[in-house]
């Protein structure tokens, strides 16, 4: 299953420029690494938005639990405001209308 994760970092900054490197070395730049990493792996796809403190991913996974987890280990997860939106596929979504389609067709002959 496909999803759609956007993530934006929550504007608690905080306000020493001791406490900012140690919440970029901590949290930020281990994610963004593993981000790379399995980008880098083909296992996700996305980026960061220009000029905003906030990224979309697409991401393959089993299940809403499996994201949930894999979200959870990323050490940034606290600190970052997520969107999860499971996506449906374009060939499932015309399936889907197809039938519809022929459905309401089948109504209107009746």
């Amino acid at each position: 299953m496909l999803y759609l994760i956007k993530g934006e970092a929550m504007p608690n900054v905080p306000a020493q420029p001791e406490q900012v490197v140690v919440m970029l070395e901590n949290m930020m730049l281990p994610s963004l690494k593993a981000l790379a990493g399995m980008e880098r792996e083909k296992k996700l796809v996305g980026g960061t938005m220009a000029g905003r403190r906030a990224f979309a991913i697409i991401l393959e996974a089993p299940s809403n639990e499996e994201v949930e987890k894999w979200l959870q280990s990323l050490p940034f997860w606290g600190i970052v405001d997520w969107r999860v939106t499971p996506l449906v596929s374009f060939q499932t979504r015309l399936d889907s209308v197809t039938s519809m389609v022929q459905r309401v067709k089948a109504l209107l002959k009746k």
